[in-house]
């Protein structure tokens, strides 16, 4: 049995991140392969969702998060739960050092990078862990479904990147825009393998996602879900809900919408997440796995474009079209929320081609 370490940001307090890593996890140990989340404690992110004093940090940004710190514990600590029951199994081996990673080339056959934005150097800030720079063995460096997010012509440039990218036994992405980034930093590599592959979370089918979810009563609704909350995509789902006399529940990472908006918003666990949204009405989101977990579910939901600009769209477009289910973007100009018929007989299908591809890859590895 192959023994497979994957690298992720498994830690991050996301339902999308926590997620991924799960479905991950669990595929590769349903194709045979010992595979473990290596808990990894990322200096940067464990601070940012640990501490309210950040060094770096704006005053106005500091007071924010002192303010509505009880709402970070909360979430923190229902995360806390996930990780500890479906991520370690109880078998928890932290790691925080370069050392420490280290002493774990000889613990694991081969390491994979992935999924989640893993390599977009805002969110590793400059951790080059997470492109496995502590691996001795180039033969053992994968990576699955990477993306590099936000990734400028600058970053292109970076020597660092250019080396290690170059240093993997094959590179596996998940948008269009992540395979011409790899391509470019590796165009004077030897020949090297780069292929495009679906997010994890798409390697379950919705009723092995059912296995972790609990039931939920909680009449018809509509399901909100947004890291940030901006005020076009509330101002949109409230109407929507006033007008088709639904209850609008939210999911989001914003504390202070959490705090201020307490009648709508719910603090769930990663789990309670999935159910809310297999048992909403309609989803409303502007996230990547929201949309995921969306079409997973086969529900009818709606797009709404991210427009912070350093928020790169790549992927969930990329997704949609694949998919053909594009005209779930609500267009810029829309007055109101529509939510398109979705054929989910053919959108299955066609996730199921792309599955079966993700899966054939994993059982190279899991078999190489």
């Amino acid at each position: 049995m192959k023994k497979i370490g994957i690298l992720t940001f498994h830690r991050a307090i996301n339902y999308g991140a926590c997620l991924q890593a799960y479905a991950l996890k669990k595929a590769l140990r349903d194709l045979g392969a010992d595979a473990d989340v290596i808990d990894y404690r990322c200096d940067f992110l464990e601070k940012f969702y640990h501490k309210p004093i950040r060094k770096g940090e704006s005053v106005k940004t500091t007071v924010k998060n002192i303010l509505t710190w009880n709402v970070q514990k909360e979430r923190n600590r229902q995360f806390e739960g996930f990780f500890n029951k479906y991520l370690y199994n109880g078998e928890k081996e932290v790691i925080s050092t370069k050392q420490e990673l280290k002493g774990l080339n000889d613990k694991y056959d081969i390491f994979i990078t992935g999924s989640d934005q893993v390599w977009n150097p805002g969110c590793n800030t400059g951790d080059m862990s997470y492109l496995l720079d502590f691996v001795d063995d180039n033969n053992k460096k994968y990576s699955y479904s990477a993306s590099f997010g936000y990734f400028t012509d600058e970053n292109i440039k970076d020597k660092a990147y250019k080396s290690l990218i170059s240093d993997y036994k094959c590179i596996s992405v998940r948008e269009k825009k992540g395979e011409k980034i790899a391509t470019e930093l590796t165009e004077n590599a030897q020949p090297l393998k780069i292929r495009r592959d679906i997010d994890p979370t798409f390697l379950l089918n919705s009723s092995q996602w059912h296995e972790i979810m609990p039931k939920l009563n909680k009449g018809k609704y509509v399901f909100v879900y947004s890291l940030t909350m901006p005020p076009k995509l509330i101002s949109y789902a409230e109407d929507f809900a006033r007008k088709n006399n639904l209850q609008l529940i939210c999911f989001t990472l914003n504390n202070l919408f959490t705090k201020t908006t307490k009648n709508k918003v719910i603090t769930g666990t990663p789990e309670e997440f999935l159910s809310c949204i297999e048992n909403a009405e309609y989803v409303i989101t502007n996230s990547f796995h929201g949309t995921a977990f969306s079409i997973i579910f086969n529900k009818r939901f709606c797009v709404i474009k991210n427009r912070n600009p350093q928020h790169d769209n790549s992927r969930l477009f990329d997704l949609l079209e694949s998919l053909d289910i594009s005209d779930c973007i609500i267009k810029d100009d829309a007055k109101e929320l529509s939510f398109p018929q979705i054929d989910y007989s053919q959108v299955n299908d066609k996730l199921d081609n792309l599955r079966k591809d993700s899966v054939n890859y994993l059982k190279e590895l899991v078999g190489d």
